[in-house]
């Protein structure tokens, strides 16, 4: 088996973080298991009285300035496990974002060659891959708006800019849309 050391470092006015080492990815990157913070300075004996944050993250060291060996464990095979599930949960995510970003990147091909309704369909498929990024939002309301779908174009101009009120290239498609 491997080991792993068992830190915590001191996170500011917030007490301390604790953290199990479980695999180094690289000099400044690593899997570990976390705990929700403490305001008492933790040992090793606590990691039992401890309440799980994380089974298994990313972290990187760097976020933190200093940190302190509490102690050295073997891996269990939990251990083990959690982290091939987490690997499996980023390779999705990142084939995830690899899907998202073609479909984008496809739509943004048809939309410069005026082929709008190729466009909206590559942008409907794109939208659920990723809620939090509002491009294909924003693209195929502009791919309504060429196509003088006013209602449709509307409907994404606004859910985009419930989340972004700042966004000024969708806010003035909006006005122009409201205008005529």
């Amino acid at each position: 088996m491997f080991q792993v050391c068992s830190f915590y470092t001191c996170k500011n006015s917030d007490g301390y973080s604790v953290f199990k080492l479980l695999k180094q990815l690289s000099e400044n990157t690593f899997y570990v298991r976390s705990y929700w913070p403490v305001n008492f300075e933790p040992s090793f004996n606590d990691f039992e009285k401890l309440d799980l944050q994380s089974a298994c993250s990313l972290l990187e060291s760097t976020q933190f300035k200093e940190y302190t060996l509490l102690g050295v464990e073997e891996i269990s095979d939990v251990d083990l496990r959690e982290i091939a599930q987490f690997e499996r949960i980023m390779a999705s995510k990142a084939n995830r974002l690899s899907e998202f970003e073609n479909l984008l990147a496809s739509a943004e091909k048809r939309i410069e060659e005026e082929n709008y309704l190729e466009a909206i369909a590559l942008l409907t498929e794109a939208a659920p891959y990723s809620k939090f990024d509002l491009r294909a939002y924003e693209m195929r309301g502009y791919a309504y708006m060429k196509l003088n779908k006013c209602f449709e174009a509307i409907q994404d101009f606004d859910f985009v800019l419930i989340s972004e009120p700042n966004n000024t290239t969708v806010f003035s498609w909006k006005e122009e849309l409201l205008k005529n």
